[in-house]
């Protein structure tokens, strides 16, 4: 399994290290879940990143477009 983790600054600040690729989007998915749920505003720090493929920056896109559907309303 490729190298990766995710760390929190309390429930919206998230710090991505290592690859961030199909093996390990569904760790970053199962991090970020409630904070998503909830809506509101969350940041992901990239800047530990080594490696991202399209799958990762998918899921980086589909979290962004996941929590405005929760902030305007539409969740489900």
């Amino acid at each position: 399994m490729a190298d990766f983790g995710i760390t929190s600054d309390g429930s919206r600040t998230f710090f991505l290290n290592g690859e961030l690729d199909m093996a390990t989007v569904p760790i970053m998915d199962l991090a970020i879940v409630d904070a998503v749920a909830r809506g509101g505003p969350i940041s992901m720090d990239l800047t530990e990143i080594t490696f991202l493929d399209s799958t990762g920056l998918g899921a980086i896109l589909k979290a962004a477009k996941d929590r405005q559907r929760v902030v305007r309303g539409n969740a489900g």
